[in-house]
């Protein structure tokens, strides 16, 4: 069996464990020469102690992000299919960020990936508040965003009311909460008692613990439960 990367799936899973750390060229290499036919490649890595779950579990959820940023740049025409698919081999070979290659390549600019990862933010952000609200579990959450990510054309609160796991009214309800905390976040920027920087942080960490925005922003040190506590008493008057 050859050892050279082909663009497939497999061969940016390795890429992906390079880059961070939890694989050297050679153990990819003897992973690549003693898998079995139709084994997947992070099998055979946790197989043999190359890899733990957990960092193949990490590298996968990376490769979906990955595809749904390709994905929702597609969708949008901000890209063509050629584009991709050469940021893809790119990505094989160097374990790059998808972004950072399309930009780098001249296939789009730093702002229209910087909206396509808004838009895939916003995604994780309404699925942490259906989790939060105990309308999915983990298992229901990683399903609809694996449909997601096969399915560009689609909404994840779409894919939700397809499975079962909600109804439309618990979509608009949900949908009623993020635009909320979308107006606290702009109420505290306006108040000045808030960086857009420190939002943004708060944001990215709210879309990995699913607690509402005043706590993550509390938690964090960026801001006093006085300020939170004024700016959602604005947000009231303002309803």
């Amino acid at each position: 069996m050859s050892n050279r990367l082909e663009p497939h799936e497999d061969s940016r899973l390795g890429a992906l464990l390079i880059r961070a750390g939890v694989l050297s060229e050679e153990d990819l290499a003897t992973a690549l020469a003693h898998r079995t036919t139709g084994q997947k490649l992070g099998v055979c890595l946790i197989e043999m102690g190359l890899a733990t779950v957990e960092d193949v579990d990490a590298a996968l959820k990376e490769q979906l992000r990955d595809a749904r940023l390709g994905q929702i740049l597609l969708r949008t025409e901000a890209i063509a299919m050629t584009d991709l698919q050469a940021a893809l081999e790119a990505q094989t070979r160097s374990g790059r960020m998808l972004g950072e290659l399309l930009i780098e390549a001249g296939a789009c600019s730093p702002e229209i990936v910087d909206w396509a990862l808004a838009q895939q933010s916003a995604e994780k952000r309404t699925g942490a508040i259906f989790l939060r609200r105990g309308l999915i579990d983990h298992a229901g959450h990683e399903r609809a965003f694996a449909m997601l990510a096969a399915q560009p054309e689609r909404q994840l609160t779409e894919i939700l009311v397809e499975l079962g796991f909600v109804s439309a009214e618990q979509v608009r309800e949900t949908l009623r909460l993020k635009l909320q905390e979308t107006r606290l976040g702009r109420i505290l920027l306006e108040r000045g008692a808030l960086t857009s920087e420190q939002l943004q942080v708060a944001l990215a960490e709210q879309t990995v613990t699913g607690h509402m925005l005043g706590q993550v922003l509390i938690q964090l040190g960026f801001c006093d439960v006085q300020a939170v506590s004024a700016a959602l008493a604005q947000q009231l008057l303002e309803s």
